[in-house]
């Protein structure tokens, strides 16, 4: 493809590499071509007062003001001899398309069907939008952005910054242009200083090590299926537990994330008596403040792997897991892709098939985002396909409470079995809340002997 004159090419990242290699190690390459796409809506509140087409003409502004401060969103990629490379485009104007559907039903409708309106990695733009015209005083704009530019962190950043620009062309006024532009090439730049350090040896020989030398490892949840149809249910830790919680992993010395994931550890070893295992958790990947207020697609992977004794106190557990969840985000910059090479060792002893990933964890910083009624409110397209077992999403609304979203192969799970996972993790984050000094083996028991599940619980075997 011939170069676009003026335009510095860049190689993908290493985040960029491994979406690449997931569509192609899988036997449905075009399902698996979802994972890669990120989609979400934003919804104007239905006012009988509002005018629905400047209501659109606000959404479709407030894009273009978003697409033009973020030049990760102008990202192109092309194929070259070399490779494939990418160059940031010109901003261009772009027109959306407005679509009338019937109130929230023509919406659900349009969501159902979304996965057939495809954003392909050599489009000529990675962004789909369009507006919905769901009534003559509401709209919704749909989005569909490609992982290779897009990850969950920018979700936060990109509604901000699309919530203050509508407010502001609602109102009569533009926005303002940033004072700073925050860059994707910078990131690009600080990779490839990574790339060539002492930290990268050190992080390549940690993971090595973390890999290869583990007690009685064991994969949980078996084989993961190779199709990855996926569903997910829900649950909530209400206000009082989240308080409580809080104050333990205060007490503690722990960040929220790691008490969460520990819970998980705890909640895996109840169901299944392994007790040396890992569990992902997804990171941002950015190094810095700049990086912070950035757009674009910089996320990894980072195993921790919890090997405890269930004997011992939660209380020291969940310490000594905070330990290891640091030392494990402090070599947390290694691509996936280098770690995958080099946690071979236990899939080949267990005939492959095997995902180290078999739980992936990742903590939202935007839940209550969700709940705005008299703005702008943002939702989440449902996942299609997942490669792991399955996906823990974390919405903390600060103050408030904990929303848990578990997403699970449905190849491999029923919808009843994991509605019993999700209860049981948070049946144990009130055990532990009420007696961290519980040891696992208590724990376990406890759950049995609880008069109100131990029916359920003599169905929760992960198969």
């Amino acid at each position: 493809m011939k170069i676009p004159e003026g335009k510095t090419l860049y190689p993908l990242s290493d985040a960029q590499k491994m979406l690449r290699w997931s569509e192609f190690f899988t036997i449905e390459p075009i399902k698996v071509k979802e994972i890669n796409i990120l989609g979400f809506y934003v919804k104007t509140p239905e006012n009988p007062n509002s005018d629905v087409n400047e209501e659109a003409e606000a959404l479709e502004k407030a894009l273009n003001h978003v697409i033009r401060c973020n030049d990760s969103l102008r990202t192109r990629i092309i194929k070259t001899f070399k490779g494939l490379r990418q160059y940031i485009s010109d901003y261009n104007y772009q027109h959306i398309e407005r679509i009338n559907v019937n109130g929230e039903c023509g919406f659900e409708d349009f969501i159902k069907n979304i996965s057939k309106h495809k954003v392909g990695w050599f489009d000529d733009s990675l962004i789909y939008a369009k507006i919905l015209i769901m009534s003559p005083h509401q709209c919704a704009m749909i989005l569909r952005i490609h992982h290779t530019i897009f990850d969950g962190y920018s979700i936060r950043l990109m509604f901000e910054q699309l919530k203050d620009a509508y407010n502001c062309y609602i109102s009569g006024t533009e926005p303002k242009l940033p004072d700073k532009e925050y860059s994707i090439t910078d990131y690009f730049k600080t990779l490839d200083k990574y790339r060539v350090s002492k930290q990268r040896k050190a992080d390549i020989k940690y993971w090595y090590k973390a890999y290869n030398n583990q007690r009685n490892y064991s994969f949980p949840a078996g084989r993961r299926s190779e199709k990855g149809d996926c569903s997910s249910v829900e649950n909530i830790i209400d206000h009082h537990l989240y308080q409580r919680i809080i104050a333990l992993a205060r007490d503690f010395n722990c960040s929220l994330q790691s008490y969460m994931m520990t819970m998980a550890a705890l909640t895996t070893y109840a169901l299944t008596g392994k007790d040396n295992f890992c569990i992902y958790s997804l990171t941002h990947g950015r190094q810095n403040l700049n990086a912070k207020k950035t757009i674009g697609c910089m996320q990894n992977t980072v195993p921790t792997f919890y090997d405890f004794n269930a004997n011992e106190p939660v209380s020291k557990i969940v310490s000594d897991s905070y330990m290891e969840f640091l030392e494990a985000l402090s070599h947390g910059r290694l691509s996936m892709s280098v770690q995958t090479l080099l946690s071979y060792k236990e899939p080949l002893k267990n005939w492959l098939n095997f995902n180290h990933a078999w739980m992936l964890f990742s903590s939202m910083e935007f839940g209550e985002l969700f709940e705005s009624s008299t703005d702008l409110r943002l939702g989440l397209l449902p996942l299609l396909n997942l490669p792991s077992q399955f996906y823990v999403s974390m919405l903390e609304t600060p103050k408030s409470h904990i929303t848990f979203k578990l997403t699970y192969q449905t190849r491999k799970f029923t919808k009843t079995q994991a509605e019993l996972i999700l209860s049981t993790y948070v049946e144990l984050c009130k055990l532990v809340a009420d007696n961290p000094n519980l040891t696992p083996n208590q724990l376990k028991i406890r759950l049995n002997n609880d008069g109100a599940t131990s029916k359920k619980l003599s169905k929760r075997k992960i198969r």
